[in-house]
């Protein structure tokens, strides 16, 4: 079966780190040690090479190389990753036409912004959500997330763009107007400037009671 290497962005929870009989990352550089400089950097700059894995016979996404990166990543509060996937088979995805004209979009410099200009090329050429979806391996309202945030607020946009909010997170969001995204996620940041699901779920609730009291 005809493989090809795309870089795509993936779930940080969906990367499997595999152990040795010790319980210690099988890392070719041994433990990752400290990572706060690198989070300074990846904070200010952004993730400048994306992370390597590999698919496994169970459809699993074993990790490769990058495992200080991911560290970092996971410190920071990342929900998503750009991964270099090798061994990926789009003569499996049966809308493999679709995949192929997003990870011609989603490049090595892959960044959420990137990916929703793909999605958006894709629903222009008259591809549904669904279908997105389905080749991604996402579910409509991620996929829908993406889409929207093109038109979200600066804040919003940024958050995720920088990777203090998740795109899932952001789907709690877009269907708001730009000023309310904003309102909400200068609530919802913690000290770090991350934006969680739950802080984000406890400003909603505290804006409508604040609309409603108004």
């Amino acid at each position: 079966m005809l493989s090809t290497t795309v870089v795509l962005p993936l779930a940080i929870d969906e990367i499997v780190v595999q152990v040795d009989d010790n319980g210690r990352p099988l890392n070719p550089r041994g433990d990752v040690f400290e990572t706060t400089d690198l989070q300074a950097s990846i904070k200010e700059t952004g993730l400048k090479h994306p992370i390597m894995v590999r698919i496994d016979d169970h459809g699993r996404y074993l990790l490769q190389e990058g495992h200080r990166r991911l560290a970092a990543c996971k410190k920071l509060g990342w929900q998503e990753i750009p991964c270099l996937i090798e061994n990926y088979s789009p003569e499996a995805n049966p809308l493999d036409d679709i995949i192929t004209m997003f990870a011609g979009d989603v490049t090595s410099d892959y960044n959420p912004v990137s990916a929703a200009i793909a999605v958006k090329r894709l629903v222009d050429a008259g591809y549904r959500l669904s279908q997105i979806a389905k080749a991604w391996g996402k579910k409509p309202d991620t996929v829908g997330a993406y889409l929207a945030l093109l038109d979200a607020s600066p804040a919003a946009a940024e958050a995720v763009e920088s990777g203090r909010m998740g795109i899932s997170v952001f789907s709690r969001l877009k269907s708001l107007p730009p000023e309310i995204q904003e309102a909400v996620i200068d609530r919802a940041s913690d000290d770090s400037g991350n934006v969680s699901m739950r802080n984000v779920i406890a400003a909603l609730k505290e804006t409508k009671a604040e609309a409603e009291a108004a």
